[in-house]
């Protein structure tokens, strides 16, 4: 029976394999599972990490001389985006969107203003062409203009 087994296991990249869907109570089910195993494991995934406290997690890294040292995680990786642990655990300082996904996001925004001006028009046509390079299919993403009335005054 899984509950009557004990030891230790060590699993190097927890998440290969998973998707992502799986991977957000795969911990918990493990130790559900088999409560009297310890698991030492290594993951690039942050969805793993979401669940765990603060004293779950430890980082390694290299220290000045080559070796590998471990620090306590300072945060509460429950309470933290995918973005912010990616940041703080990985190193990862500008995840997705993609410059790709931010100019289409501009181009929406200026193709919705009716009363861009003669700058942001310019700016419109100059993403337009850059997204169409890139092959992005822009059919479902044609800029309409906003209704005077829906536009927020100030």
């Amino acid at each position: 029976e899984p509950a009557n087994l004990s030891g230790l296991v060590l699993i190097d990249e927890l998440d290969l394999f998973l998707h992502p869907d799986w991977q957000t109570d795969f911990i918990e089910a493990l130790a559900k599972t088999f409560p009297n195993l310890q698991f030492i494991a290594t993951t690039h995934s942050p969805l793993l990490i979401s669940k765990l406290k603060p004293s779950q997690i430890v980082l390694l890294d290299w220290d000045a001389h080559g070796n590998i040292s471990t620090q306590p995680f300072d945060g509460d990786p429950r309470l933290m985006t995918a973005t912010d642990l990616y940041r703080r655990l990985f190193g990862v300082g500008e995840p997705p969107p993609t410059d790709l996904a931010r100019a289409l996001s501009r181009y929406r925004y200026l193709g919705a203003d009716p009363e861009r001006d003669a700058n942001e028009e310019r700016e419109l046509q100059s993403l337009r062409r850059e997204l169409e390079q890139a092959d992005v299919d822009l059919s479902e993403s044609q800029p309409r203009a906003r209704s005077r009335s829906s536009r927020r005054r100030s």
